[in-house]
């Protein structure tokens, strides 16, 4: 009879018998499953387990939270309403990179060529790219570094250096600091009361008051303490220096795609994304799982799309997203 003559058997169970042969056997031999199968299995726990160690895992490849305030503890998996696994632990991070992000002040720097500084007034100089609708740039510190060469410039003794958003002066270095015959550092002003009114969605620029300067051939270093707040005080606040940058925008049930998708289309051009926030109609936040690229279309184009996984119909009403990009 031939093997594939015999009567199959469904279900495996580890006492049953098979057949095994070898030239060095004077007749034909069994061994049972469990014993055929054992060799494989030795070393594939030991693999599993110098995996599992090699990873900060526990034997059962859960998390092993540190006993310190450090790290996080089953308490944090507890409050998160989370089980205690290393994928988890990765949403925990995340959301603890994206509330760290939020609440950053940026320090952004600048250095003005002498080509720029003669013709500041004409071309003022971009600083900062414009925030995100519904944030704004709000000035805290300005500190400027006159570099001086061999001659000083011209400042026609009142024109001061000025950071702009939107035709609004919101800081100042003097006059005196941009004529200096040697090498400076000056801490500006930063305007405030009656006037200085925040733009939302307005770009930071550097000029002079009045002219462009004469004369003068060294370089001036910038450097400015900022944050970049949402104009829904109350709200998340994420953060926009040179590289990072805050996204956020509204949705409802229905812009989801057929796997209960939000596919968002941010045109950064970047895959840096600092975790993606989502607030319900009730003003509940939570952490969302997320992918980079567009779901619609098999995750492709990814520096330029995120797509949030919901894996079900939500809420009736207005939801609102958020998320920090680097560039």
């Amino acid at each position: 009879m031939r093997i594939y003559d015999l009567t199959e058997q469904a279900v495996n169970d580890l006492s049953y018998w098979v057949v095994i042969d070898d030239v060095t056997f004077t007749d034909a031999m069994k061994i049972s499953v469990d014993n055929f199968l054992e060799p494989e299995r030795t070393d594939r726990q030991a693999d599993d387990a110098l995996i599992a160690a090699s990873a900060g895992l526990e034997t059962d490849f859960s998390f092993l939270p540190e006993p310190t305030s450090n790290y996080f503890t089953a308490q944090d998996f507890i409050d998160a309403g989370y089980a205690d696994t290393l994928k988890n632990a990765i949403r925990l991070l995340d959301t603890k990179i994206y509330q760290i992000n939020n609440k950053s002040f940026i320090d952004a720097t600048l250095t003005l060529s002498n080509a720029q500084l003669l013709g500041s007034f004409t071309s003022p100089i971009t600083f900062m790219t414009a925030p995100a609708a519904g944030f704004f740039i709000n000035l805290h510190d300005y500190v400027g570094k006159n570099n001086y060469g061999t001659a000083a410039y011209d400042a026609t003794g009142t024109d001061t250096l000025d950071l702009i958003c939107n035709s609004i002066v919101l800081g100042k270095l003097s006059h005196v600091f941009l004529e200096s015959g040697v090498s400076v550092i000056e801490k500006g002003t930063v305007e405030r009361g009656s006037g200085v009114n925040l733009t939302e969605a307005a770009q930071l620029t550097v000029k002079t008051t009045t002219t462009d300067l004469t004369t003068g051939d060294g370089t001036i270093d910038l450097r400015i303490l900022v944050e970049v707040p949402s104009s829904t005080f109350g709200a998340s606040t994420p953060t926009l220096s040179c590289c990072n940058s805050p996204v956020t925008g509204q949705f409802t049930n229905g812009d989801l795609n057929g796997a209960f998708q939000l596919v968002i289309q941010h045109n950064y051009n970047s895959e840096i994304v600092m975790g993606v926030t989502v607030i319900d109609p009730t003003g509940l936040s939570q952490y969302q799982t997320f992918q980079l690229g567009d779901g619609d279309n098999l995750f492709i184009n990814k520096p330029n799309f995120v797509t949030v996984e919901f894996g079900a119909p939500i809420a009736a009403g207005t939801w609102t997203y958020y998320f920090v990009i680097t560039t």
